[in-house]
């Protein structure tokens, strides 16, 4: 059951990538996707396996917070980019 919209998300699980979709106004809208590949890449070019230093690169943001989980936030959505020892593992865009 999902706790932001009214109804029950749909998880469709591929090699390279997650997508979540819940129902919005009787459609179904994607509301999270997962990167798990360097196959696919985030719009501004980072992507599974680079380090936090390309985080930092593209989102030059003096309190940006880079550890185990780095949240960024931008207009209606937000990007967690998961790294494990300083590599990007996985990249998760959501709706905010």
């Amino acid at each position: 059951f999902t706790c932001v919209y009214d109804g029950y998300d749909k998880t469709y699980t591929y090699s390279d990538i997650i997508i979540i979709t819940s129902p919005i106004d009787g459609r179904e809208i994607i509301t999270s996707l997962t990167l798990l590949s360097e196959t696919v890449k985030h719009n501004l070019g980072i992507q599974i396996g680079d380090s936090a230093d390309d985080i930092l690169r593209v989102y030059s943001e003096d309190t940006l917070d880079v550890s185990d989980e780095c949240y960024i936030w931008e207009g209606t959505f937000g990007i967690v980019f998961y790294l494990q020892d300083t590599v990007i593992t996985e990249i998760e865009i959501y709706v905010l």
